[in-house]
C-alpha cells in the first residue's frame, strides 16, 4: 500500500541523516498514536538508506517487558565488543559503551522501535546515548505513541530531561486526511468518505479495513481483525493464537517447538494479519494481536501460556519472557522461580521499575510461601519502591515486612525492617513517625550483638537529627555509627555516617566541615556510592548557598550537577537545580532564578521535599517585583515544609511568606509568618535562618535581640550597623539584602540610593516601599520609579503577560500554561485577552509570531 503524506517527515529524516553523517550525531523522537503509521514510516526510511548501516530494535509488549530489549536485538546484529559486552550478565555500563563506541566506528542508524513498552533500563540506554551522540556519526531514531504516556510515565521524564538538548529532534505523524484515505480507498468499492469517518485517518485502522475485501465495514477494527482470522484455516488459526500468546513477534523455532514442525505461516501472512521479520513473524500491528489474545478463553489462554512456557524452558531465553508466561499459566512455582530471578536481573541493570513489578507478581502468587520467604520478597520491593519513588508501596511492603519478622522471632531483620520504616515515614514528610520509628529500630537491635544494622540505625537516626539542625545529637550518633562500622569493616555505612558529621559540622558554621564533607564525597566515589556521593553534594551545595558562599556554591553545582547527569542520578540534579534557584535570587538575578527554579518543578516524579524551595524562590520573585499569584506557590511551600517538620524547609518558607506580606504592606501577616518559624530557628541555633527571620521580624515592627551565634550580616543590621551591613552584604553579592540593609539608615540619601538600586533591579515592590518612607521623611521630589513589568516590553505588556506570549509560542494550551506558572486556566483566559488587544491581533498564534515594528 502505498505510503501517503508522509514526505515531509521523510525529508526530516534524510535531512537528519545526512548531518549525522557528517559527524553531528542526532535523535529523532518520532510520536504518534497507536497506529498511524510510525513503523511504515521508519521501513521506508531505512529502505531508502541504501547499503548504509542499519540496526533496529524493539521493545516488548509484555507485562514485564525484558530489560534492555533493543540493545539485546541489535547486538545480535553486531560481532564483537558489543555482543560480549551484552553476554556479561549485569554489566549494562560495559555494554552502553560499547555500543556508544561502535556507533562511532561508521555512519549508523539505529531505530528503537515502541520506547512506550521501555523497561526502566533501556529509558537509561536511550538517556545514555542521546546525551552523547553529537559527536558521533550516528541518528537514533525513536518512536514511541504519544497516546500512550501520560505525565506520570518514565518516558515522559525522559523527554523533559531532553528538551532543551540540542542534539534532539521531534516529528509528530499526524494521521491521514480525509483526501489520502479517499486515494486509498479508491478502486476497492470502500465509501472513502466513510472510511475516513469510522477511521479518523488513523493509517492502520485503514490498511485493516482495506484487506478485508468485500467484507461490510465492521464496528471496530478488532470485529474486522478476527473476522479475517475467522477465515482461516483450523491450523494457521492456531498460529495466530500461539503467536498471540508468545508476544509482539515469535520466532518460528519456537512456534514449531509447540506446532510441530509443519508450520501453516503463510496463510497469516497473506492474509495480512502477520509480517516476516527475518526468521520471526509478528502481527503487522499489535492491535491485531490484543483482538486475538482477547477472544481467547481464559482457560484457553493459560494452556497455550503453559505451552510456550514449557517450550521456552528448554530454550533458557530471557527470565522476564519466562515469568511473564508463568504468570499467564498459573503457574505458582514457575512464577516464583522466574519472576525473582528476572527481578534480580532486572535490579543488576537498574531497571528497578521493572524489578518491582517482577516482586509484586512473585507476591501474588505467594500465598502459601513461607513466611519468611514472602518476608523477603516484601523487603526486596519495597527496596525496590524506593529507588522507583514509590514511597507509599515502599512503605506498606515494608510494615508488612517488619510484621512477619516480629511474629517469626527474626529480631534482627525486624529491627532493620523498623530502620527502613523510619527512612520511609521521613521520605514521606512525617517527620514526628520517623523519629519514633528509628528509636523503635535502635531500642530493638540494641538487644542483640551489634552488627550492621544496628550501624544502620545510628547513623538513621544521625541523619534524622542532622537534617532538623539537630547538630550536636546527630555527631555524637554519627560518631557510634561511624565506631561501629569501622570496628565490622562496612565502608557504606562508614560513608554515610562520615557524610551526617561533616554535614553538621558545616551546619554549625565549622570550617573543618567543608574538607570533612568533600572527603565523604571523594570516599563515596571511589566506592562508588552514588547516593552517599549525591547525598554528600548536597549537603554542601545546601550550606554554600545558605551562607552565601556563592563561588564554592558555583564550582559545586556545576561538578554536583555534571556528575548526577552523568550517571542519570535524576532525582539529586533536579534537587541541586532548586538550590542554584536559591543562589540566583539571592544575587539579584531574578529571570534566572524564576527560570532554574520552574525547571525544577517541571520535573516528573520530584518529591514534596524537592518542592518546596523551588515554590519559595517563585513567590519571592513575584512578590518583589510585584507581581500578582504571590501566594500559591508559597502556601503550596508552606504545607508541604510543615509536613517534614525541619528547619532546612520551613525556614526558607516562612522567611519567603513574611517577606511577600511585608513587600504587600501587610505587617501583621510578616510579623505572625516570621514568628512561625523564629522559636524553632533559635532552638537549633542555625545562625543563616535565624539571622534572616529576625531581620523579617524587625521589619514587620518586633522588637528582637539577636543571638552572638547570628549570622554576621544580619547580626550587624540588626544590632544597628547599618554600613557594616551594607559593605558585607556586597561583598557576599547580596544586592536585595544590601539595599534593604542601606535603607534602614534612615537617611534621605541612603534611601534615595536604595530605591535606585531596587527600581533598577526589577525589585519594585521593595523599591515601593523605599518609596513610602521617603515620604513620611517628607522628602522633596520623591522618585515615582515605573513598573518593571511594563517598562521593558514595546507593547506595554507586563513580564507575566510576556511569559505567557513566550508560552503561547510553545503551543501549549490555557490549561498547560497555567500548569507551567501555577496560575488558574481563567486567569489565564484573562491574560490571553489582554495580550491580543494589547498587540492588536486576533489569534494566538498571531500573538506568539508578533515582534515590535
Amino acid at each position: 500500500m502505498p505510503l501517503l503524506e508522509r514526505e515531509g517527515p521523510l525529508a526530516a529524516l534524510e535531512k537528519y541523516w545526512a548531518q549525522a553523517r557528517e559527524g553531528h550525531g542526532l535523535v529523532v523522537w518520532i510520536g504518534g498514536e497507536a497506529g498511524v503509521g510510525k513503523t511504515s514510516l521508519v521501513r521506508e526510511f531505512a529502505q531508502r538508506a541504501g547499503d548504509a548501516r542499519v540496526l533496529t530494535g524493539a521493545c516488548d509488549a509484555l507485562s514485564t517487558p525484558r530489560p534492555l530489549g533493543p540493545l539485546i536485538d541489535v547486538a545480535a546484529a553486531l560481532e564483537g565488543e558489543v555482543a560480549r559486552a551484552v553476554g556479561k550478565s549485569g554489566d549494562r555500563d560495559a555494554a552502553f559503551g560499547a555500543l556508544l563506541a561502535e556507533l562511532g566506528t561508521r555512519p549508523t542508524a539505529l531505530i528503537v522501535e515502541d520506547a512506550h513498552w521501555a523497561d526502566a533500563a533501556t529509558i537509561d540506554l536511550l538517556r545514555f546515548l542521546s546525551r552523547r551522540i553529537g559527536r558521533r556519526p550516528a541518528l537514533l531514531v525513536v518512536t514511541w505513541r504519544d497516546d500512550e504516556v501520560g505525565a506520570q510515565h518514565p518516558l515522559r521524564v525522559l523527554l523533559g530531561d531532553l528538551a532543551a538538548s540540542a542534539d534532539v529532534r521531534r516529528i509528530a505523524l499526524q494521521p491521514l486526511s480525509e483526501a489520502a484515505v479517499r486515494t486509498l480507498a479508491g478502486g476497492t468499492g470502500m465509501d472513502g468518505a466513510a472510511l475516513f469517518q469510522r477511521t479518523a485517518g488513523n493509517a492502520f485502522f485503514v490498511t485493516e479495513l482495506l484487506s478485508s475485501p468485500g467484507l461490510a465495514l465492521p464496528e471496530t477494527v478488532r470485529d474486522a481483525v478476527l473476522a479475517r482470522a475467522a477465515r482461516l484455516p483450523e491450523p494457521a488459526r492456531l498460529v495466530l493464537d500461539v503467536a498471540a500468546v508468545i508476544g509482539e513477534s515469535a520466532a518460528l523455532s519456537i512456534l514449531a517447538g509447540i506446532l510441530g514442525e509443519k508450520l501453516p505461516v503463510e496463510p497469516c501472512i497473506e492474509s495480512g494479519l502477520m509480517v516476516w521479520r527475518g526468521e520471526r513473524v509478528c502481527f503487522r500491528h499489535d492491535l491485531a494481536r490484543q483482538a486475538i489474545l482477547a477472544a481467547l478463553p481464559p482457560s484457553r489462554r493459560r494452556q497455550l501460556h503453559a505451552s510456550v512456557l514449557e517450550t521456552l524452558r528448554r530454550r533458557s531465553p530471557d527470565l522476564a519472557t519466562l515469568s511473564h508466561h508463568a504468570a499467564g499459566a498459573g503457574d505458582p512455582a514457575a512464577v516464583l522461580e522466574f519472576a525473582v530471578a528476572a527481578a534480580k536481573e532486572a535490579a543488576a541493570l537498574r531497571s528497578h521499575r521493572e524489578a518491582a513489578a517482577q516482586y509484586e507478581r512473585a507476591l501474588s502468587f505467594a500465598a502459601h510461601c513461607p513466611p519468611a520467604q514472602r518476608a523477603a520478597l516484601l523487603e526486596e520491593l519495597s527496596f525496590e519502591c524506593y529507588l522507583t519513588r514509590r514511597i507509599h508501596d515502599a512503605l506498606e511492603a515494608r510494615l508488612e515486612a517488619a510484621d512477619l519478622r516480629q511474629r517469626l522471632g527474626d529480631g534482627l531483620r525486624y529491627g532493620d525492617d523498623l530502620r527502613w520504616v523510619s527512612r520511609l515515614k521521613w521520605f514521606s514528610g512525617l517527620r514526628e513517625e520517623a523519629e519514633e520509628w528509628g528509636g523503635r529500630a535502635i531500642e530493638t537491635l540494641e538487644l542483640l550483638p551489634a552488627g550492621r544494622e544496628l550501624a544502620a540505625a545510628y547513623s538513621n537516626q544521625s541523619q534524622l537529627l542532622m537534617l532538623s539542625c539537630e547538630v550536636a545529637p546527630s555527631i555524637r550518633w554519627g560518631r557510634k555509627a561511624l565506631a561501629m562500622a569501622r570496628r565490622i569493616g562496612d565502608r557504606a555505612i562508614e560513608c554515610h555516617a562520615l557524610t551526617n558529621i561533616g554535614a553538621s559540622h558545616v551546619i554549625q558554621g565549622e570550617s573543618r566541615g567543608w574538607a570533612e564533607m568533600e572527603r565523604c564525597r571523594d570516599l563515596a566515589l571511589a566506592l562508588r556510592l552514588d547516593d552517599d556521593a549525591g547525598r554528600a553534594w548536597a549537603a554542601l551545595i545546601s550550606n554554600a548557598v545558605e551562607q552565601r558562599q556563592f563561588r564554592r556554591a558555583d564550582t559545586l553545582l556545576a561538578e554536583g550537577i555534571a556528575y548526577t547527569s552523568e550517571h542519570d542520578l535524576d532525582a539529586y540534579r533536579v534537587y541541586f537545580v532548586g538550590w542554584r534557584a536559591v543562589a540566583e535570587l539571592h544575587q539579584g538575578r531574578l529571570d534566572a532564578a524564576l527560570r532554574e527554579a520552574q525547571a525544577a518543578l517541571q520535573q516528573v516524579g520530584v518529591t514534596a521535599i524537592h518542592r518546596v524551595l523551588p515554590l519559595t524562590v517563585i513567590g519571592r520573585v513575584r512578590a518583589r517585583r510585584g507581581e500578582a499569584q504571590v501566594w500559591p506557590p508559597l502556601d503550596d511551600a508552606i504545607e508541604l515544609a510543615t509536613q517534614t517538620g525541619e528547619l532546612q524547609r520551613i525556614g526558607p518558607a516562612r522567611i519567603a511568606r513574611s517577606e511577600a506580606a511585608w513587600l504587600g504592606g501587610d505587617e501583621e501577616r510578616a510579623r505572625a509568618e516570621a514568628k512561625g518559624g523564629l522559636a524553632l530557628a533559635l532552638t537549633r541555633r542555625e545562625p543563616w535562618i535565624a539571622g534572616e527571620l529576625l531581620v523579617c521580624a524587625r521589619r514587620a515592627g518586633l522588637r528582637v535581640r539577636p543571638p552572638r551565634w547570628c549570622a554576621k550580616p544580619f547580626r550587624d543590621q540588626l544590632r544597628g550597623r547599618q554600613g557594616q551591613a551594607v559593605r558585607e552584604w556586597k561583598r557576599l553579592d547580596c544586592p536585595f539584602e544590601a539595599a534593604l540593609a542601606l535603607a534602614e539608615s534612615g537617611k534621605v540619601d541612603d534611601l534615595r540610593q536604595a530605591f535606585a538600586e531596587l527600581d533598577g533591579s526589577g525589585m519594585v515592590a521593595a523599591a515601593a516601599r523605599v518609596a513610602r518612607r521617603l515620604r513620611e521623611l517628607g522628602a522633596s521630589k520623591v522618585p515615582r520609579g515605573r513598573r518593571a513589568s511594563t517598562r521593558v516590553h514595546p507593547a506595554g505588556l507586563t513580564a507575566r503577560e510576556a511569559e505567557i506570549v513566550a508560552l503561547l509560542g510553545e503551543r501549549l494550551s490555557n490549561a498547560e500554561i497555567a500548569q507551567r506558572l501555577f496560575i488558574s486556566p481563567k486567569t489565564v483566559d484573562h491574560h490571553v485577552s489582554a495580550i491580543l488587544a494589547k498587540l492588536g491581533v486576533r489569534t494566538r498564534s498571531e500573538a506568539a509570531r508578533w515582534r515590535p515594528h
